[in-house]
């Protein structure tokens, strides 16, 4: 990851193209506010077409839409739970002198507690379509049509590893993965950068929570016929990718 000179934040994506399908990795640089100024480096093995190029851009929109919308809302976090606080105080101040009722305190407590968790929901939806939010997703989309890509060999070696991988079945790297014998695959050579390092370990970290989940079950080297099966399964009925839990095995400490 890295950011310019003036501490600009820049948003690093990498495109990984398999024969299985297409993966876009995300990083970002730690430098600068993350809400402004933001420049955007698209990484990939080589050139890519027009029809890779546009599904890229999509991809990182939505991203970007979800990653300011998110950071909008941790902005306003402290404003809205002030205002929420306040809304609670008036309700329950407001009800205990007005209205009288067999049960003191309890009613107060229900209807402050709800109107001020009402309160503090509708203000950090206005906030995630509001004005600021709109400015800085025009600045984005700015800066996305000027994205600048980048080749990155680290990714081409990447893909190639990944290939080399799919001459496994699914049994068969399940089995691998689970310490129940087979030929280990030949390991990862060359080195990847800073950034695509980062990148893979947020998406089994963050991404695709169930990689990391198994990363760490698979952690010991014990034989595990169960987690196989397991394995087995889950890459049949929920998509999990064998292959590339391989690679991050391989490559992101755990």
């Amino acid at each position: 990851m890295r950011s310019s000179k003036s501490s600009r934040p820049v948003f690093d994506f990498y495109l990984l193209r398999f024969s299985t399908g297409t993966l876009l990795l995300f990083s970002r640089s730690a430098g600068g506010d993350v809400l402004e100024g933001i420049s955007f480096h698209l990484h990939a093995s080589g050139r890519l077409s027009d029809e890779e190029r546009d599904a890229a851009l999509l991809s990182v929109a939505g991203r970007c839409e979800d990653i300011v919308r998110r950071r909008v809302q941790e902005r306003c976090y402290i404003p809205s739970l002030l205002l929420s606080a306040l809304v609670f105080l008036l309700v329950y101040l407001f009800l205990s002198l007005a209205v009288r009722d067999p049960v003191p305190m309890v009613d107060e407590l229900l209807a402050a507690s709800v109107l001020s968790v009402l309160c503090f929901t509708l203000i950090r939806r206005r906030a995630a379509g509001g004005a600021l939010y709109r400015n800085i997703m025009l600045s984005c989309r700015r800066e996305l049509g000027i994205l600048r890509e980048d080749e990155d060999e680290a990714i081409g070696r990447l893909e190639d590893y990944y290939e080399s991988l799919c001459r496994y079945d699914i049994q068969a790297m399940a089995d691998i993965l689970a310490h129940r014998g087979g030929e280990n695959p030949p390991p990862f050579r060359g080195e990847l950068t800073e950034g695509l390092s980062a990148a893979l370990r947020q998406y089994a970290v963050k991404d695709d929570p169930r990689c990391w989940h198994y990363m760490k079950m698979l952690a010991g080297n014990r034989p595990d016929r169960r987690l196989g099966a397991i394995l087995v399964q889950s890459a049949l009925s929920d998509g999990l990718d064998l292959f590339l839990l391989y690679i991050l095995c391989q490559l992101i400490p755990r």
